[in-house]
């Protein structure tokens, strides 16, 4: 009980005070957390697809894919390369091209075994929030089980890469 002219909490209200915020806070901290890993797929998918258009603008100009992705960033001594094909107003384009949102580079697999057979030609990942590649495994990329795992895949075929097929799962 307050008396007149003591100001000030007691112990008890800072107690019940500082219990609601953590509880609050317990309550936030997960969905923070969930929105943020959320927010780098989705920059993740958004960097596979300017590495899906720059690859095709690179087979465009060389008839080839690029060897690894810096070849997207600076001339890799192929005919015709008319880059870069992405980053041009990056400060440190090598590095930011191989790197996904999660800041682990990214898998470049050129000419991959898969499966099914004969449907990629490049494939470039990233491990997603478990931050390692499911999908690869012993060598081969099991495409088939793309849905099942939380890796972050882009494939072409380059018998289809033009303007009007590209294609990214």
């Amino acid at each position: 009980m307050r008396t007149r002219g003591n100001a000030g909490f007691t112990l008890i209200e800072i107690i019940i005070a500082v219990a609601v915020i953590a509880i609050l806070a317990g309550a936030v901290a997960p969905l923070a957390f969930k929105q943020l890993q959320s927010a780098k797929e989705e920059a993740t998918r958004r960097e596979l697809v300017a590495i899906r258009d720059a690859v095709a603008d690179y087979h465009e100009d060389t008839g080839r894919l690029p060897a690894d992705l810096t070849g997207l960033v600076s001339d890799d001594g192929r005919t015709g390369w008319a880059g870069p094909y992405l980053g041009a107003d990056w400060n440190d384009p090598v590095n930011q091209v191989s790197r996904d949102a999660f800041e682990l580079d990214y898998a470049y697999d050129l000419n991959p075994n898969v499966t099914p057979a004969g449907s990629a030609d490049l494939i470039v990942a990233s491990g997603g929030l478990n931050r390692g590649i499911d999908l690869l495994s012993g060598g081969n990329w099991d495409l088939s089980a793309i849905s099942q795992v939380d890796d972050i895949v882009m494939h072409i075929s380059a018998n289809r890469l033009n303007r009007d097929n590209r294609r990214e799962t």
